[in-house]
């Protein structure tokens, strides 16, 4: 559930507009967002769900959904829709399973 939760606020704080000082639009990139949630996930001890958000990551990126500056043409909302999905995806699995 926890995972499910970060996921959705990833996915809203991606959509908001984010300014630079010389107020031009600025991207927010998507797998350093993603990674870093992984990361809080394992601080408190939610490693599967710190996993299956790098997984999500790891398959979004080998199916070739990456960034400009990762060598792909995916837009910032493409990138985080893709990897919200995979990741929502997962956590349906597994709460069917268990």
């Amino acid at each position: 559930m926890l995972s499910a939760l970060l996921v959705l606020w990833l996915s809203w704080s991606q959509r908001k507009p984010h300014c630079r000082r010389d107020n031009k639009p600025a991207a927010t990139h998507p797998i350093a967002s993603f990674w870093t949630a992984a990361q809080m996930l394992e601080h408190p001890g939610e490693a599967p769900a710190a996993q299956a958000v790098m997984q999500a990551v790891e398959t979004v990126c080998q199916a070739g959904i990456k960034n400009p500056d990762m060598g792909g043409t995916a837009t910032t909302q493409q990138v985080t829709d893709a990897v919200a999905f995979t990741i929502l995806q997962k956590v349906t699995a597994l709460e069917s399973i268990g």
